[in-house]
């Protein structure tokens, strides 16, 4: 079975795609929540992520509850925006 997580939400201030923005506080604390939900109803063995700083901090939450590492590939991006990238909106 494979499960699809979003990433934990970011300063949506900014463009998304390939940016490098990280968590914020409310988006740390979904990720938890979830993580802790997924350790009590899921069976998880392994975790993959893209490289973008929001989705390795969310792997790296889940990883930690759930007690698993993590693989990073650029591979799992999402949309790259170009020029937009991390731009304010």
């Amino acid at each position: 079975m494979i499960y699809l997580m979003r990433h934990g939400q970011d300063d949506e201030s900014y463009i998304g795609g390939w940016s490098d923005v990280e968590l914020i506080p409310e988006g740390i604390e979904d990720v938890k929540d979830s993580a802790l939900w997924i350790k009590d109803n899921l069976y998880i063995n392994r975790i993959y992520c893209s490289d973008v700083r929001r989705a390795v901090q969310t792997a790296e939450i889940v990883g930690g509850i759930l007690n698993l590492p993590y693989v990073c590939n650029s591979y799992l991006r999402e949309q790259d925006k170009g020029d937009l990238n991390g731009v304010l909106r």
